[in-house]
């Protein structure tokens, strides 16, 4: 039988939950990153980069250490986890010992449901409706990084705003609230309007979008001043090409279908750029043995794209790798 005189000796399970009942997001970070602070950027904790390109914010739900780079973020509970090299459950354990809390508790063996919200999905949906407004000076500095300029984005369709509507199926939903650093892309193809939510820090959504998978961004504003034609993974991507070369323009993703408008347009040649990754390699030979394209990639294996390069070599460099890409 069970001996209610000892209730009071059980032990409260050490969760999420309970660790920020006790201690803040920012001293688990200053914790583990000594020089911790939202706003400036240091050199990464995880691997070597001649500049700076490691920083923290504060998004929506939860302050975040962020690659600006590689756009790769993670909440105080995944950033130890990464930096030590251990799972979830030992992570807990860290925190709680360093922080004195395991005296209060054990640590519970599955993973509570606030890791799963930290996932970086794609929601596409039916319909979305935007309102523009000016951009700031936060959402600039991020751009700027990529040496992406305001004229750059808004002649490529990107715009900040204020708010947006989502209609899935039947329903409409108004948001309000969404991370700091965001940039919704536009397309107008066939008389339709279609946007994408961007951003790029958030540690939910990163990709908001009711863009078809066959309508790349800058079909309709390609000015085939070139028989060449280069073909990026991205928009960002896509508008960082557009300084070196003419004739560029960018996928929604790398599969095939995404590539469905591109095969018949009139260049002679078309060169595939994706991912310089195990993903990006594998769809490139694909799209090479079904469609006969060129595929090219960065020079450097720890760049994986272009947005990464021009960050870490600047426009000269990059300017240069397009150009003895273009003309192999």
């Amino acid at each position: 039988m069970f001996d209610f005189s000892k209730t009071d000796t059980l032990e409260k399970v050490i969760t999420v939950d309970f660790i920020l009942s006790r201690i803040s997001e920012e001293a688990i970070f200053r914790q583990y990153f000594p020089p911790f602070e939202i706003g400036p950027i240091f050199h990464s904790p995880f691997r070597e980069d001649k500049n700076p390109s490691f920083g923290f914010y504060r998004g929506a739900s939860h302050i975040k250490a962020s690659d600006l780079a590689r756009e790769e973020n993670w909440n105080c509970f995944q950033f130890v986890m990464k930096l030590y090299g251990i799972g979830f459950p030992e992570a807990l354990e860290m925190i709680a010992n360093d922080f004195g809390l395991m005296k209060e508790g054990k640590i519970q063996e599955t993973k509570p449901t606030l890791s799963k919200s930290l996932s970086n999905k794609e929601r596409v949906i039916k319909s979305i409706k935007v309102i523009t407004c000016p951009f700031n000076k936060e959402i600039l500095d991020y751009w700027s990084q990529f040496y992406i300029t305001k004229d750059e984005l808004e002649i490529n369709n990107c715009f900040n705003f204020s708010k947006y509507a989502v209609k899935k199926d039947k329903e409409v939903s108004i948001l309000t609230h969404f991370d700091p650093i965001k940039t919704a892309y536009y397309i107008n193809h066939e008389g339709k309007s279609y946007w994408k939510i961007y951003q790029p820090l958030s540690d939910k959504y990163k990709w908001i979008s009711c863009i078809p998978n066959q309508i790349p961004y800058g079909l309709d504003s390609l000015p085939y001043a070139s028989d060449t034609l280069l073909i990026t993974k991205s928009n960002k991507d896509m508008i960082i090409g557009r300084k070196f070369h003419t004739d560029v323009i960018g996928t929604q993703n790398e599969s095939l279908q995404a590539l469905s408008l591109i095969k018949d347009l009139p260049y002679k040649r078309k060169i595939v750029m994706f991912d310089n990754d195990e993903a990006g390699k594998k769809a490139a030979v694909k799209v090479k043995n079904e469609l006969g394209f060129e595929t090219v990639e960065t020079d450097d294996k720890e760049t994986k794209d272009l947005g990464e390069y021009i960050f870490k070599y600047k426009p000269q460099k990059t300017k240069e790798l397009c150009q003895n890409l273009l003309n192999t």
